[in-house]
């Protein structure tokens, strides 16, 4: 599960931990997120932000390109 912050936080839950994040990355793009959108594979996420943007990131960094 992703869930986008105010303070352009993303943070990644295993929902076989909830209590724990899994993971915490700073959105790639400048303002604030409006929507987050996982892989169908879980992979990774787009994240969408107020001045219309789209920011692709991969939580595993070994498969960006």
């Amino acid at each position: 599960m992703a869930v986008g912050t105010a303070d352009r936080n993303v943070v990644i839950f295993n929902l076989q931990n909830p209590q724990a994040e899994f993971k915490r990355i700073v959105s790639p793009l400048k303002f604030q997120t409006r929507c987050i959108a996982a892989f169908p594979d879980q992979q990774g996420f787009l994240v969408g932000s107020i001045e219309g943007r789209v920011g692709v990131h991969h939580v595993d960094d070994s498969n960006q390109s």
